[in-house]
């Protein structure tokens, strides 16, 4: 680190840096293994892709992705999102997690978190040609939903969604939509 060049320290106070997984990173650096658990897992990829410790960014990522529920796609997501900035193993992260999500989309759909997700996140998805669902219905559901969470900033999103949403597939009318008809005329221009 460009710290360790400063002066003559003895000591390199790092900042930003959480006690758990710097101790958790160590500890591996001794035993040869890496101690992970759901709950620190983010913090210990977020921590070694700091340091640029390689080895252990990978096996976090790896971790993570092979212990995705769909109670914790939505999070996981939004946590890859806020770090793809920091280099390619939260861009494979991302990838990896949104594949997760397209595949499992209708037990993700499920979670309350849903409705959380930022638009770009919920066109990839439902604009997705890989996306997984059992009946489409699901699909405006969520699209609905969505809006409704935060009807004054999402209404404008719904004429973009909405063409995304594959009605030939439907099993019957969308009674939903008929149903959300004042909702659809708010969105219009």
């Amino acid at each position: 680190l460009a710290e360790s060049q400063q002066g003559s320290l003895a000591e390199v106070e790092l900042t930003d840096v959480a006690t758990e997984p710097l101790s958790t990173l160590v500890d591996s650096m001794y035993t040869g293994c890496l101690a992970l658990s759901p709950s620190n897992v983010s913090a210990v990829l977020r921590t070694a892709n700091m340091l640029s410790m390689d080895a252990a960014e990978q096996a976090a990522g790896d971790f993570l992705v092979e212990h995705l529920e769909p109670q914790t796609a939505i999070a996981s997501l939004g946590f890859a999102e806020q770090h793809v900035a920091a280099g390619a193993r939260f861009r494979t992260l991302r990838s990896q997690v949104l594949s997760f999500l397209l595949e499992n989309f209708e037990a993700c759909a499920a979670e309350a978190s849903i409705v959380e997700l930022p638009e770009a996140a919920v066109v990839e998805l439902i604009g997705s040609d890989k996306l997984t669902v059992a009946r489409e219905e699901v699909v405006l559901d969520v699209v609905m939903d969505w809006v409704r969470h935060d009807a004054e900033n999402r209404l404008s999103a719904l004429l973009q969604l909405l063409p995304l949403v594959r009605f030939p597939l439907f099993t019957g009318t969308p009674i939903r939509l008929v149903a959300e008809s004042e909702l659809l005329r708010q969105s219009l221009p």
